[in-house]
Parts: structure tokens; sequence; C-alpha cells
């Protein structure tokens, strides 16, 4: 990808559409700072995301995936869940707790 720039706004849905290959997913990958640019700087809300800050870009941008059989890393949904708690440092037997909680609210598991 080469000179991308662009807005989303507060409350604003945005659909990505394009043919295999076209940058879809590298994009959001970058802007929820799965992946980090080599050159140029990725904004998000006002925060340039770096290595050091990539819980704020996380916080702020998600996606969902188009086949669940390929979502995140781990081979059940509550670790899926945990996963992102510990992403934030949440310890694990807490992320556990949390997830599960999580989980009950939308009655998942």
């Amino acid at each position: 990808m080469h000179e991308v720039d662009f807005s989303v706004y507060s409350d604003e849905v945005v659909a990505l559409v394009g043919g295999n290959g076209a940058g879809k997913s590298t994009l959001l990958e970058h802007l929820n700072a799965t992946l980090i640019p080599d050159d140029g700087e990725l904004v998000v809300d006002g925060t340039p995301i770096t290595e050091d800050n990539k819980p704020h870009a996380r916080k702020e941008v998600g996606f969902v995936f188009q086949d669940a059989d390929t979502q995140l890393v781990a081979p059940t949904v509550l670790d899926d869940v945990m996963f992102g708690l510990q992403n934030y440092g949440v310890p694990g037997d807490e992320a556990r707790e949390r997830a599960r909680e999580a989980l009950a609210t939308v009655d998942a598991s």
C-alpha cells in the first residue's frame, strides 16, 4: 500500500470493498495496530500509533472477520476473549473470569 490517507468519523460505519489482494485486510491490520507501517505515520483519534502504544489503536478500531474459522488466534471463544484482555495486561486468572462474565452476558460460552 502506498500513500493511503483517509478519515473515519465518530459513529460512521465504513465498509471496505475490493478484490482478492487489494489490501483490505492489510489496511485493517494497520488500523488496529496488528501491523505497524514501515514508512509514514498511522494516526488513530489524533494519536500516532507505534509499537509502544498499540492498545490505543485497539481500543478505537475493531473489525469483524468474514470467516469465523479464521478469527483471532485461539482454539476456543473463551481463549479468544481472554486474548484481548491479556493484551491489555490483565493477568491470566482475572482474564479468564472476566472473559467468562462477558460471554455469559451475551449467552455465549
